[in-house]
This record gives C-alpha cells, sequence and structure tokens, in this order.
C-alpha cells in the first residue's frame, strides 16, 4: 500500500513539474504550486554555531512536499521522516546492543494565503502515524565463588519495545521568500494523539561449572508481555525550519 502511494505521488509530481517548468514567475499560469522542503534546524546549528543548543525538536518530519491550487490555495500536503540506530556496549562483564528504528509519517489537506510577494501563510487538518520499534539484547558473564567451588553464570536479555500511534489535528504555517522560488517556514501543530506500547522482555540466565566440560548446573527462562495505551494533546511550537522550494 506505501509502495502504490509513493509511486502515485512520484507520477503527480512528475507531471506537473513536466507542465509547470517552463513558467517563470511574472508569468505563472500553473494550475498547482508545490513545494519540497526538508527540516534545516541541524544545518543552522552547523553555520552558526549553537555548540550550547539543542539540535533535536518535537518535529520528527524530515522532509515534506505539498500541492496547491495557484488560484484557489487548496491543496494536500505529507511529511515523512525516518529514525535509525544501532549503539553496542561492550563495557565488560556487560555486553548490550540497542537498534532503533522509527518511522513518522502524515497528510493532510491545507491551504495556503498569499500576503504580500514575499510572505505566505497556510493551515491544514493533518492525519498522523508513527511505527516506532527498538530492541535492546544484554549479556553479561559473572565468575562466583560458594563453597569453594568455581561457577560461571551467564544471563542474557532481550527488552523489545514496539509503539503504533495515529493522531489527527490542525496546523498552521507560515513561510517567507528568500529568493523567487526558495524559501524559508516555520509551523506549529496541535496533534491528538493515541498510541498503544507492546513490550515484550526475555531472560536467559545460566549456572556452569568451571571446568574443561563446562556441564550445565541450572538454567533458568522468564518471560513477561506489557501493554500501555496513551491518549495525549501535543502542542508543538514553531521551533522547526524548513528550506522549501516552489517549482
Amino acid at each position: 500500500m506505501i509502495k502504490k502511494l509513493g509511486v502515485a505521488f512520484a507520477i503527480i509530481i512528475a507531471g506537473s513539474i513536466g507542465t509547470c517548468i517552463a513558467q517563470n514567475d511574472s508569468t505563472n499560469t500553473c494550475r498547482i504550486n508545490q513545494y519540497i522542503g526538508v527540516q534545516i534546524n541541524q544545518l543552522i546549528k552547523q553555520v552558526f554555531n549553537f555548540s550550547n543548543s539543542n539540535p533535536n525538536t518535537d518535529n520528527p518530519y524530515l522532509i515534506t512536499y505539498a500541492a496547491n491550487l495557484n488560484k484557489k490555495g487548496w491543496g494536500i500536503e505529507v511529511g515523512y521522516g525516518i529514525k535509525y540506530s544501532d549503539v553496542t556496549n561492550k563495557d565488560i562483564p556487560t555486553d548490550n546492543e540497542t537498534k532503533t528504528s522509527d518511522m513518522f509519517y502524515r497528510f493532510g489537506l491545507t491551504k495556503t494565503i498569499h500576503i504580500g510577494r514575499r510572505v505566505e501563510a497556510g493551515y491544514s487538518l493533518d492525519f498522523i502515524g508513527d511505527h516506532q520499534v527498538d530492541n535492546t539484547l544484554g549479556q553479561s558473564v559473572s565468575f562466583v565463588n560458594v563453597n569453594g567451588q568455581s561457577f560461571i553464570d551467564s544471563s542474557s536479555s532481550v527488552v523489545s519495545n514496539k509503539t503504533v500511534t495515529w493522531g489527527i489535528g490542525p496546523k498552521l504555517y507560515l513561510g517567507v521568500y528568500v529568493y523567487r522560488r526558495i524559501l524559508i517556514g516555520t509551523e506549529a501543530t496541535y496533534y491528538y494523539q493515541s498510541s498503544k506500547l507492546k513490550q515484550n522482555i526475555s531472560a536467559k540466565d545460566r549456572f556452569f561449572f568451571n571446568n574443561s566440560t563446562r556441564t550445565l548446573s541450572n538454567s533458568a527462562i522468564s518471560t513477561s508481555n506489557h501493554e500501555t495505551d496513551t491518549d495525549v494533546i501535543v502542542f508543538t511550537l514553531p521551533v522547526t525550519f524548513f528550506l522549501m522550494v516552489r517549482f
């Protein structure tokens, strides 16, 4: 389903570019104005050397796309963001690895209003969703001496968290042109979000005799499952900036 939507958007964009690429600002007869934007908070931090500022924002959408009717201003918009990390900690005797994969998306109906030649504003009703998964694998080995007998205590655990979220809410947008077709924009959102967290914990503990054969002395396996439902209303301040190109 996601692949089909992606192909459909690609066809729409390619067709619109083909019909509008030859237009200029003074004779803009293209029926649809399209915007492609990318979040630039990290770039601003690097350029202006804001070493004490936190580059992380509450806005997870790294790439945005919008298509609006030139005269009426009505249109559609989509946003997408992805995060991935793989962190390994090899502090002996503890060894753990955490893998995180998060995907965020939204789409909505939008209205754009031109305020003079260099400023435009807009509002939209967005439908949002995200899918977040993180898995942590931990292992540890320790040596235990009980009544003169040496044992090896080896334990491992897997903690898996999966969060699925959907939501809806309004968004306000403001953009300022820095060149004819290039603008800097920001937005404020007020989203209702409903999340479901599923957590699975699996632990294994083994004891071995400390000899050449390592005969198994004892083994224990435990598992637990938890599920948490959360409903919140989140207001995001306009502290995220997008560099956008209109065509």
